[in-house]
């Protein structure tokens, strides 16, 4: 059984924090254990560097925005479209519910070195499976989330594509980019707490390319 380091847990936050306030290029070691309340040595002990801390916070953040989003998909059954809609409202609202970790994970990871940018990259591949359309089955996830390695992620197994009406994987890639830029542009602009409303525009221009995608099959 792991037992729970509270100090790791002191400098994720205080990471989001000093972040938000300094930037990512300006923030130092130092920097973070100060915010933390704990030594620079304390930060040592437990990262390697910045990037080293700034990966754990990435996984922990995108981890349980994944988890969470997974858990509303499920609890519509077998409506895809409103556990679609459900897991979009769950990500928008945790996300403007924390804006310090949103301004760390959206802004300033590409200021970050190519391991937190490699992240970043798995866990918008790892949003794919909940484009995937009627599918059965759970919902897969390619994402590391927290305490994962960098390897094969664990956790279900994926589920089999959707034959007819199945959008390929670029236009799924679209639809993330799509949703990823327009949070991106709240967030920056200092309107995080507004994401939730965008909740029900967003759902519907991304069911809208199923509906493109059913029109075209049955023709």
């Amino acid at each position: 059984m792991t037992t729970p380091d509270h100090e790791h847990d002191l400098l994720l936050g205080a990471f989001a924090r000093t972040v938000a306030e300094r930037g990512y290029p300006r923030t130092r070691p130092r920097d973070v254990a100060d915010a933390a309340g704990l030594s620079e040595a304390a930060f040592h002990a437990r990262f390697t560097d910045l990037d080293d801390c700034f990966v754990a916070l990435y996984r922990h953040c995108t981890g349980l925005l994944r988890s969470r989003a997974d858990a509303a998909f499920r609890a519509a059954g077998s409506d895809w479209r409103a556990g679609l809609s459900a897991a979009l409202g769950t990500v928008l609202a945790m996300i403007a519910a924390s804006p310090e970790h949103a301004r760390a994970c959206l802004l300033d990871v590409s200021s970050a070195g190519p391991r937190v940018r490699l992240e970043r990259l798995r866990f918008l591949g790892g949003l794919r499976g909940l484009l995937r359309g009627p599918s059965p089955g759970p919902v897969p996830d390619s994402s590391p989330g927290p305490g994962r390695d960098r390897g094969p992620a664990s956790g279900p197994d994926p589920a089999p594509e959707p034959d007819p009406g199945a959008l390929p994987d670029v236009v799924r890639d679209a639809i993330i980019g799509g949703l990823y830029g327009t949070v991106y542009a709240r967030v920056a602009a200092g309107r995080t707490r507004e994401l939730p409303d965008l909740a029900p525009a967003l759902a519907a221009f991304t069911l809208g390319y199923f509906a493109a995608s059913d029109a075209a099959v049955s023709r």
